[in-house]
């Protein structure tokens, strides 16, 4: 397996479109064009592949030098590949990268209907620091 760093927006918007099942309701809320050009300028974007095919998506964006503090925005693995540690693999990926740019720390949200994806981010050092009705407010200290 392979993690590539995707740059152009043509290769972000194909990416999300073969993660649909993943994130079901991204198409909903957002224009999938718009959206990555906007990651393929401001964010980091990567997937894992298994020879020619997609099976990790994760973005994030560490831009935010005022509180050293990077956002994973969207991060998923296909389903037939769910629970090899995939997901973990990426998170370290994102957790260093940040580090060596001077991150301190690495937020982002959950939805509170999502129990799976609560528990994989606290099995991997993420906490709670903030929640409204709807969503879980994650960080973890990389420092």
């Amino acid at each position: 397996m392979e993690i590539k760093r995707l740059v152009e927006s043509s290769e972000v918007k194909k990416a999300l479109e073969h993660f649909d099942d993943i994130f079901p309701n991204l198409k909903n809320r957002v224009s999938i064009e718009e959206y990555s050009k906007k990651m393929a300028c401001n964010a980091k974007v990567y997937v894992l592949m298994e020879r020619s095919e997609y099976i990790g998506f994760l973005a994030y964006y560490d831009n935010d030098y005022k509180t050293n503090t990077a956002f994973i925005t969207l991060i998923g693995i296909a389903k037939a590949y769910q629970n090899r540690h995939l997901g973990k693999e990426l998170l370290v990926q994102c957790e260093n990268q940040c580090k060596e740019i001077g991150m301190e720390s690495v937020r982002l949200e959950v939805r509170k209907d999502k129990p799976l994806a609560i528990r994989f981010y606290k099995n991997n050092g993420y906490n709670v620091y903030l929640e409204n009705d709807k969503y879980f407010y994650m960080e973890k200290s990389i420092k």
